[in-house]
């Protein structure tokens, strides 16, 4: 036999030797066997052409070489392709198995911390038992429940591993409210909180959406108050635009009223009032004595899955967060935001000094760092019309108006030192 035969056959044999001991990995594809041929027919393929696709695919993602050996799963019959492992997988096996172990000094740390809870792990494992593969879940440790969903939710007890009901949830969740709730009573003054405790509104007159030109007024003090309510009240369909209407009204204690504007009063009787309202209500106390009358406020912070408290907060590293002052889309016009919202969340008032740029190229304005300084109630939310834009507010439209390119500052000279009850998170 020629020599050169002889080598080739030896070399041959080897190759097929050692291809037989390669390692290989057996991966599992989301593809049941008997969809392979139905579904290579409509790509023009074969099944065999099919299969060595799709599995050269998945070996390559996982840095591995397809062996040409595959099967199917006896219990799922999804398609298992077996990958030659290679240098480069085998380095992520390791580092995978190094994770692993991480993860599993990790998880015995946490169940030592938190007895007779179940890690994410073991959630995971307990809604596989009911969804399969394909599932969200949701591990409530503070409740003692796991949520998972699939066809539908499922909700299990830590300790039985049996089904509970949305009921059973709903009851578990309060109970965890009410005894994490944690409150701070503290004094403040009636005049920073007026807003809070005589809340003065404009409602809808006989269900009409367009018409609000009753005011209610509550009171939920102890005491009487008599307010001084300024208002401003419009409509285009009786051409009303009326500035800084006022009336004084008394309001008995822990009581509500409701006064109708007298000028839209008139009008009411007809069939349709229009699209009459009242707006930019502003009120203040009367009784010198009740702007120093002193309040117990009652404070609380429901928790959350995250670490909430009360703490000292400085105001001048929170500003950003406490103080928001944007403009919105105004009353008349979809294409104008000449309205400034200022909303105060700090638990006292405010004085801001504003500067922003208003322009129109309708009325041909451009009009940079125009200045305003605004007093808010603590906790309060206020907003105000360009002055120069409200001058034509009554317009049918008011065109392109808008401010823009707001800045502000408190006005306070103890800003530095100013400090105060607040919720921090975790």
């Amino acid at each position: 036999m020629n020599k050169n035969i002889i080598l080739f056959l030896i070399c041959l044999l080897f190759i097929i030797s050692c291809n037989s001991i390669y390692e290989t990995e057996k991966i599992q594809l989301n593809l049941k066997c008997g969809d392979i041929t139905p579904g290579a027919l409509l790509l023009g393929m074969s099944t065999e052409e099919a299969i060595i696709e799709s599995c050269s695919e998945i070996c390559l993602k996982n840095a591995m070489r397809y062996s040409k050996s595959y099967s199917c799963n006896s219990d799922t019959n999804y398609l298992i392709c077996n990958c030659i492992l290679t240098p480069e997988r085998n380095e992520q096996l390791k580092k995978q198995e190094a994770l692993e172990e991480q993860k599993k000094v990790e998880e015995a740390i946490w169940k030592a911390q938190n007895p007779g809870k179940l890690s994410d792990r073991e959630a995971k494992e307990l809604c596989e038992l009911r969804c399969g593969d394909n599932f969200q879940f949701a591990n409530n440790i503070n409740h003692n429940f796991v949520e998972c969903s699939c066809d539908k939710t499922y909700n299990f007890d830590y300790i039985t591993k049996q089904l509970i009901s949305k009921e059973e949830v709903n009851k578990r969740i309060q109970e965890w409210i009410d005894k994490n709730t944690k409150c701070i009573n503290r004094n403040v003054k009636l005049v920073d909180y007026l807003p809070h405790y005589t809340p003065v509104t404009a409602i809808t007159v006989n269900n009409k959406p367009t018409t609000k030109y009753d005011l209610l007024i509550k009171n939920e003090l102890s005491v009487s108050v008599i307010l001084n309510i300024t208002y401003d009240r419009y409509s285009s369909w009786y051409g009303v635009n009326d500035k800084n209407i006022n009336l004084i009204k008394e309001v008995p204690q822990k009581s509500s009223i409701i006064v109708r504007d007298s000028k839209f009063e008139a009008n009411s009787g007809l069939p349709n009032i229009g699209n009459a309202y009242i707006k930019n209500i502003r009120y203040e106390l009367i009784d010198e004595n009740l702007k120093e009358m002193i309040l117990e406020r009652k404070e609380c912070v429901t928790p959350t899955e995250s670490n909430c408290y009360f703490s000292d907060i400085n105001a001048k590293e929170v500003i950003s967060d406490y103080i928001d002052v944007t403009s919105i889309k105004s009353d008349l016009n979809d294409g104008s935001s000449y309205t400034i919202l200022i909303n105060n969340s700090f638990p006292f008032p405010i004085s801001l000094n504003i500067t922003y740029d208003r322009y129109s190229k309708w009325y041909g304005v451009n009009d940079k760092n125009v200045n305003i300084i605004k007093n808010v109630f603590a906790e309060f939310s206020i907003s105000i019309l360009d002055q120069k834009f409200k001058a034509n507010s009554g317009l049918p439209t008011i065109g392109d108006a808008k401010v823009e390119n707001i800045v502000f500052d408190i006005i306070d000279p103890n800003l530095d030192n100013l400090t105060f009850k607040g919720k921090k998170c975790e």
